[in-house]
């Protein structure tokens, strides 16, 4: 058995690998690498030219699922990420990518969640919103702290933990990425200290890694980076089991010296090896910590 045979039930592939390709492109190749879940990450921030205000729609959904069928491939999770509560009609544009998701056949949305100076436009957010998550069965999977802003309601999975609670709401969870976590504190919170904050109400894991590269900081393959997924997965599982986790291997982009993202000038579209490697290296990780 191939290393993604004994986790492909559990592990998804985020598009971002692929950033520069086409869509379809991406899909095909992650098809070839062995997947069973591909997780589209449609954010407006890495593809400005094609996530406009009509993006948005059930038959983009419709469109994006016949992709994916084509390559033999299914959805259980989707980024759609921006902020809610910033604008009154943030309900109304979550509600589009909700429609979009669930044309899609994600059982997962992921999101940001807000800055904490619109926290009330959130919970107000998240009112309107409940309703359509329950008839479409949907989970919002908010993310730490997506917008990578720094006073974001969810930096840590801490934070997540406490915005759980306050929420008590089946629909909406947490997508824990502690790749961001190290990365948004600037080295200041590590997330093999925090991951079992957020574990309880994780509906996904967003698995990323941080290597050190002189003065910046190259996005790599999981296992071979700053961050210990191997206290953090084991950890996760020794308690709840295997989760749903899904590789976002951002190698177009890299972070600067303060830690902050930007593009990765080395290239304008990843080199199809590197792609691959970088997927297999982190497959055989996870499928030899977890399979």
């Amino acid at each position: 058995m191939c290393d993604i045979e004994k986790i492909a039930d559990y592990l998804a592939l985020n598009t971002l690998v692929f950033h520069g390709k086409k869509f379809e492109e991406a899909f095909a190749m992650a098809a070839e690498l062995g997947f069973k879940y591909v997780e589209p990450a449609c954010i407006k921030n890495y593809y400005p030219e094609i996530i406009d205000d009509n993006f948005f729609s059930s038959a983009t959904g419709r469109q994006f699922s016949e992709m994916a069928a084509t390559s033999g491939l299914k959805v259980k999770s989707v980024g759609v990420h921006f902020n809610m509560g910033d604008h009154p009609e943030d309900a109304e544009e979550m509600k589009k990518r909700i429609d979009f998701a669930k044309e899609m056949g994600a059982a997962v949305i992921i999101s940001n969640g807000a800055v904490r100076q619109n926290a009330k436009g959130f919970f107000d957010c998240i009112e309107k919103l409940t309703p359509v998550l329950e008839d479409y069965g949907l989970v919002l999977a908010l993310e730490n702290p997506g917008c990578g802003a720094p006073d974001s309601i969810i930096a840590t999975g801490a934070d997540g933990a406490r915005l759980m609670e306050r929420l008590g709401n089946p629909h909406v969870k947490l997508n824990y990425d502690a790749s961001n976590v190290y990365s948004y504190s600037k080295g200041s919170v590590l997330p093999e200290d925090d991951y079992l904050n957020a574990a309880p109400y994780n509906a996904c894991l967003h698995l990323k890694q941080l290597k050190k590269d002189g003065d910046r900081w190259r996005f790599s393959a999981v296992g071979d980076g700053v961050t210990d997924y191997g206290l953090i997965l084991k950890g996760i599982q020794a308690r709840y089991g295997i989760p749903y986790m899904s590789l976002e291997l951002p190698i177009n982009h890299m972070r600067d010296h303060t830690l902050s993202i930007c593009k990765n000038p080395d290239f304008r579209v990843p080199p199809d090896r590197l792609i691959r490697d970088t997927v297999k290296d982190s497959v055989k990780y996870v499928a030899d910590l977890m399979g």
